[in-house]
Parts: C-alpha cells; sequence; structure tokens
C-alpha cells in the first residue's frame, strides 16, 4: 500500500517542493508521511465543506494547491480546518507555487494545455509562453469563457481591437498579474491584475484576460489526478465535488 511519503516523493520529481517561493509554506502539513493512503481527495483550498467531503468518503490526504496553514496560527478552534482534520485524521498536503511552475504536471501548464496553446517555453518563473491559431481577441475571449464554465470574464482590450490578431499567449495563473511586465506576447492571461498591471496592459497593447483566481486554477485537478493514478494504482484519488468559488457574480 502506498504512504503518504511516497505519494510525496513522486510529486517531488517533477515540482520539488525546495523550488516553492520563500513566502509559501508547502509539503506535507498535517499528518504523517508513514500513513497508508486508499483514497485522497483533490481540492483548491481545504475548507469545512471539502474536509466534510473527504469524511464522508473515507480519505486518508487531502492534497490542496493553496496550503490550509499559510500564516502563523496563534490558536486552532474547534471551527478551524486545522482542528478539524486533526480530528478526523486527514492529513493534508500542500502543493503550490511548486505546483504553479512545474512545467508536465503544473498549473500553469494545465491552463496552457486547456487553452491549446502548442511549443510552450517558460520565460520567467512563473510565466509560460506559447502559441495558438491565429485568432481575434474576441474569439479567444470565448474560448477562455468556455474552458472555465464563465459567464462573464474580465478583460483589458487593445484600442484597435476589430483587427488585433493573437498569435501567442502569456500564462500565469493564480495572483500572476506581475508577469504581464514580463510577456512579449499578443494577449496575457491570469487570475488577478492590479490596476497599475491592467494600465500597463493597455499602454503596451496587450490583450489581458483576468479569469478570477479560483478560476485559472481549479483546471489543475483533473491533469494531476490523472498523473497521480497512473503513479499509484493502489490508491484512488478524487477530485473534490464540493468545492465552489469563493466569490459569485450579482
Amino acid at each position: 500500500m502506498s504512504s503518504i511519503g511516497d505519494i510525496y516523493n513522486k510529486i517531488n520529481e517533477l515540482a520539488p517542493f525546495a523550488s516553492a517561493a520563500d513566502f509559501d509554506n508547502v509539503g506535507l502539513l498535517v499528518g504523517s508521511c508513514q500513513k497508508e493512503v486508499k483514497k485522497a481527495l483533490i481540492c483548491l483550498d481545504i475548507t469545512s465543506a471539502v474536509i466534510n467531503e473527504a469524511v464522508e468518503k473515507d480519505c486518508q490526504l487531502i492534497i490542496s494547491h493553496h496550503p490550509v496553514i499559510f500564516n502563523p496560527l496563534k490558536r486552532i478552534g474547534e471551527d478551524s480546518p486545522v482542528y478539524k482534520l486533526i480530528e478526523n485524521h486527514i492529513a493534508a498536503l500542500a502543493c503550490h507555487t511548486n505546483l504553479d511552475k512545474a512545467e508536465k504536471i503544473g498549473v500553469n501548464a494545465a491552463l496552457c494545455s486547456k487553452l491549446s496553446l502548442n511549443n510552450l517555453r517558460q520565460t520567467a518563473e512563473f510565466l509560460t509562453e506559447g502559441e495558438i491559431e491565429p485568432t481575434t481577441a474576441l474569439q479567444f475571449a470565448e474560448k477562455i469563457k468556455e474552458i472555465t464554465g464563465c459567464d462573464f470574464l474580465e478583460a483589458v482590450l487593445p484600442e484597435n481591437i476589430d483587427e488585433y490578431v493573437i498569435g501567442t499567449v502569456g500564462v500565469s495563473s493564480g495572483a500572476g498579474g506581475e508577469f504581464v511586465f514580463e510577456t512579449r506576447a499578443d494577449a496575457f492571461v491570469t487570475g488577478e491584475m492590479k490596476h497599475h498591471e491592467r494600465l500597463y496592459a493597455k499602454e503596451k497593447g496587450i490583450a489581458a484576460f483576468i479569469l478570477g483566481h479560483y478560476e485559472s486554477e481549479t483546471v489543475y485537478k483533473e491533469s494531476f489526478r490523472n498523473f497521480l493514478a497512473e503513479n499509484f494504482t493502489d490508491a484512488e484519488f478524487i477530485i473534490t465535488e464540493k468545492e465552489t468559488p469563493p466569490t459569485t457574480m450579482i
């Protein structure tokens, strides 16, 4: 039977935990590497709903993108996800910025795949660029909405929108807006952009598409699940059905 340590080591081969950003908190945050895993739940965030789902489905491990422990904890009350994990003997493994930039199994890689980008190249630490069949900005926006299931999409559009053609795309999932300053692509796709980053895109004539943090990263679950399932045939890896975006368009 595979252990949490076995799973950790396999992930570490392609998305080294030591490569995570200095501010990050990745790895096994709750539990023991010796614990055997029959079933693991994959999610973006470890919330009460996700933990309840893990309990119902008899999971020994939750693998999340965002760390369940990020800032130092001064107390762990009964309403804390960490308390609930320990209470239910469920381990928590976080694969965050180390997974963002992993070239084969990373979050950026998953989003690039969904966008059908070819000839991928990592041009900055959290920026991947690739090529697509030439398309208009509005057609590309519709493709993004289709793959994310979004009804609405924020965009910074060039002045010459009717003639603007996209052939290259830069991708930086999550809070990757700062990498608009690094891209040389026709279009830029990310989860969040600050006001000055949007102004830069507008001035430079870059078509920027802001999906939302959740929407830009949730796409990783399927390919990551497949990677783990291929390598651990004695354990079941399932994608959460209870996770929802924290925000709603009204």
